[in-house]
Formats: C-alpha cells, sequence, structure tokens
C-alpha cells in the first residue's frame, strides 16, 4: 500500500461522522460471490481484541462472528451465470496458487467499518482476468475509490443505529491496528442474498484449495 493509499483511507476516517451512515440491511439481491474465508485460528485473540474497542457502542453496532470474516474477490455476478462455467473459471484461476495478504488499518465507507487486506500479489489483474474470462463486470470496487481494486478488505461492522461521538473518536484512535500475515487456504463461489454472509441465507457452491 502506498503512502497516498494509506493517505486517502486516513483522511476518509477522519472526515467520517455519524450524518453520513447508511444503517445496516443485511438483505441484498442474490447472486455469487467468489470469497476468501479469513481461515487463521490465530487471528481470533487479535480479533477480540479489536472489537472489546468498540464494546460501549455495542447497541449501535452490528459485529460480525470471526466465523463469518473474509474478503472478496469478485462479487455480484448474476445469479442465473452458468455454475459450471463460474466454478471451471475460478479453479483455472485459484487453483494451485499462492495468495497473501498482510491485513492491517482500518477504513471505512457509509456503510461500516472494515480491515485493510493488502495482497502481496497482484489483485488487480486477478480481478480483471476474471471479469475477462467469465465475461461479466461483477462488483465495481472503484465506487469506494480506485484504490480498492487493487486492495482488498475484511468487513467486521455495520450500523444498527447512529453511534455516539465518541464511537468516531475511538476508530480515529485505533485506525493503525494491525492482525499480520495472512495465507489463504480455499477460495469459495457462494450463492448469496445476505451482506454479512448470513449461513441461513448463503451456500456454498464449490470450495477450491489454494497453496497454502
Amino acid at each position: 500500500m502506498t503512502n497516498e493509499d494509506h493517505g486517502f483511507i486516513d483522511s476518509q476516517l477522519k472526515i467520517f461522522s455519524s450524518e453520513g451512515i447508511v444503517l445496516w440491511e443485511d438483505e441484498m439481491e442474490e447472486n455469487f460471490t467468489i470469497n476468501i474465508p479469513l481461515l487463521n485460528d490465530e487471528f481470533k485473540e487479535k480479533y477480540n481484541e479489536l472489537l472489546n474497542l468498540f464494546l460501549d457502542f455495542d447497541e449501535a453496532l452490528y459485529l460480525y462472528p470471526f466465523e463469518r470474516l473474509h474478503m472478496t474477490l469478485l462479487g455480484r455476478i448474476p445469479k442465473d451465470y452458468d455454475v459450471g462455467r463460474l466454478v471451471s473459471g475460478v479453479e483455472s484461476f485459484i487453483t494451485d496458487k499462492a495468495f497473501n495478504f498482510k491485513l492491517g488499518f482500518l477504513a471505512n465507507n457509509n456503510q461500516g467499518v472494515s480491515i485493510i487486506s493488502e495482497p502481496k500479489f497482484d489483485l488487480y489483474k486477478l480481478r480483471m482476468d476474471l471479469r475477462e474470462y467469465l465475461e461479466i463486470n461483477g462488483d465495481d470496487y472503484t465506487k469506494y475509490s480506485n484504490i480498492y481494486e487493487k486492495l482488498s478488505w475484511v468487513n467486521f461492522m455495520r450500523f444498527r443505529s447512529k453511534p455516539a461521538r465518541e464511537f468516531f473518536e475511538t476508530l480515529w484512535n485505533n485506525k493503525e491496528f494491525q492482525f499480520g500475515d495472512f495465507v489463504a487456504k480455499r477460495v469459495d463461489i457462494i450463492l448469496n442474498t445476505s451482506r454479512t454472509v448470513d449461513p441461513s441465507k448463503s451456500r456454498i457452491v464449490k470450495s477450491i484449495s489454494t497453496k497454502a
């Protein structure tokens, strides 16, 4: 992550306030999404440490269970897309390849807060290769900023209601929170209607092992 990218993320956190918040609605239009689950038990303690920072604001927040934490490689793939082509396409780019990340620094948009996941490979190229092979656009991450096509992130917080002013101070004061290195063990293709990947509203179509 460049200094410019880091500066942009900090600038968004600095101006973050209750005025721009969009309250959480879990339901979304059914579609396929290509996710990397955060399978690392060593992160559980760090994650609980992070959540503890925000316990005073718990009533205003939805905090993800650790088991639902993930990164999205590409989302909003139409639900009527040919499953066989989707699986074979993802397998061709994922199987026996290594996907390493460094997790750290908090970021936001108007819908929630996330942990930045900096890839140690060319994530932008992977996304573009998937779009080209599948002949779809999928989700456009430039809607947040151009930097989010080359970076990934782990959403961990949504807003049930608008939190108090002290929440934003706590978020700013802990914006440098670090997890460390992460090696992806698998990639999941999910048919999903939940923004938080609620297991009652989502189904894993295929899990593909990586070179962990």
